[in-house]
């Protein structure tokens, strides 16, 4: 009888240590892999086939599971509206954000915009996702916005690519529309983010 209690007693002690020693992750939600890509058009992949946007060929090249959360037409404040659905409830690993054109097309005013962005950051950045904010540099695009971006990018410790669109909005044989890149376009987009997201995944 002594043995077994003795037995009982070493099992209850390491069970109860391991508890106690077990790595703290604070974050444990975020250990998926995720990604969100949350964006508008560009993100969604407007002018190529399903599976053809460049979230979806990040995800299938690093093997990670993706959620593309961009919508056509959104502004910075659509956006916002969404992101509790969309992003936070979630849980990602990472966080790579599209946002911006729709709102300089829509005429709103840069500060609103610039504001809006923040609270999009300001509400990821606690779950401990890491952060990629993504330019889009086309013939109406300020450079305004990709110093507010960088700024904001510093703020929150994100990882800002200044221009996803170099070297696709200018050649057409890589684009569906003025705006738009096609399967190709986002082949190349995919390429030049692949490896600045791939060092993010834990």
């Amino acid at each position: 009888m002594l043995p077994k209690l003795i037995l009982a007693s070493v099992i209850t002690a390491i069970l109860i240590s391991s508890i106690f020693f077990l790595p703290k992750n604070k974050n444990r939600m975020n250990d998926t892999n995720l990604i969100v890509f949350f964006g508008n058009s560009i993100t969604a992949g407007k002018g190529a086939g399903v599976g053809e946007d460049f979230p979806s060929i990040i995800g299938k090249t690093l093997n990670v599971p993706i959620v593309n959360a961009g919508v056509s037409g959104n502004t910075t404040g659509d956006a916002l509206l969404r992101i509790n659905e969309d992003v936070l409830s979630k849980k990602p690993s990472v966080v790579v954000i599209e946002l911006g054109g729709n709102d300089l097309l829509e005429n709103i005013d840069i500060k609103v915009t610039e504001e809006n962005l923040d609270l999009i950051l300001a509400k990821i950045k606690p779950t401990g996702a890491k952060i990629v904010i993504l330019g889009t540099k086309f013939f109406v695009f300020q450079k305004k916005y990709e110093a507010d971006w960088a700024s904001l990018a510093k703020k929150y410790d994100a990882t800002f690519v200044p221009d996803i669109l170099e070297g696709v909005i200018t050649n057409p044989s890589l684009k569906f529309d003025d705006i738009h890149p096609n399967a190709k376009g986002y082949q190349k987009i995919a390429e030049k983010l692949t490896p600045i997201i791939a060092p993010l995944i834990v």
